[in-house]
């Protein structure tokens, strides 16, 4: 931010840094930062960044997307047929409200992606969910659930051939997988969120899940 200065009776304005001269040769500038608008947890943990008031202040957010409430990571499984764990790296106080997953090297890479070419019928390119009350708290129950606070609506695009790498079909609905259970085979139980830190894949073996040995990005929006 641009500030008007006055230095030795002469007036400046508009005047966005200073440069003054160092004891020992060479130049030092001095920006002005009032109009920061970043907080720690705005930051990355470890990073540093000056306050509004020019106070060195280190970040604290330890999430993906550069927001405290996204969390983003990779994960590849290599046992077929079985559920994966994985660890969100989230530390605020609300619940996942959406989430994305999709081969890292982009779910339709015809250049140098492997899961473009690869054939196998039901395997899952791309997996989206949103809580469907995302003002209602989850309970992550054990056993089925129905109950509106612990649904989601999803929508998956998937293989659909045992022959053609690149014949899709979608399929979407409703879903209780706020629920601390391994996802099913069946249906539309292929991602679990089993707590606010823990999410369960499933790897697929001849029925419906994500690729084993390609690796997937997921993105995971908190509701605070």
């Amino acid at each position: 931010m641009a500030q008007n200065i006055t230095l030795m009776g002469a007036s400046y304005s508009a005047v966005p840094a200073v440069t003054l001269p160092k004891t020992g040769g060479g130049t030092a500038q001095f920006t002005d930062v009032t109009d920061t608008t970043a907080a720690a947890a705005d930051v990355a943990s470890g990073k540093y960044f000056y306050t509004a008031s020019g106070v060195r202040t280190q970040g604290t957010n330890s999430g993906g997307g550069g927001t405290s409430n996204v969390v983003t990571g990779t994960f590849k499984g290599t046992t077929t047929g079985a559920a994966m764990d994985i660890t969100l790296n989230y530390t605020g106080s609300g619940y996942p409200v959406a989430v994305m997953i999709y081969p890292t090297e982009g779910p339709y890479n015809s250049t140098t992606g492997s899961f473009y070419s690869l054939v196998q019928r039901y395997v899952l390119q791309s997996y989206v969910c949103i809580k469907r009350s995302t003002n209602m708290t989850p309970t992550y129950p054990s056993a089925s659930t129905t109950d509106a606070e612990n649904m989601s609506v999803y929508l998956f695009r998937y293989k659909s051939s045992s022959s053609s790498a690149t014949s899709y079909q979608t399929s979407g609905g409703n879903v209780g997988n706020y629920r601390d259970a391994d996802p099913a085979v069946a249906n539309d139980r292929y991602v679990m969120l089993r707590s606010k830190t823990k999410m369960s894949v499933f790897i697929a073996g001849t029925s419906y899940g994500f690729a084993a040995n390609i690796e997937y990005k997921y993105w995971v929006l908190y509701s605070s």
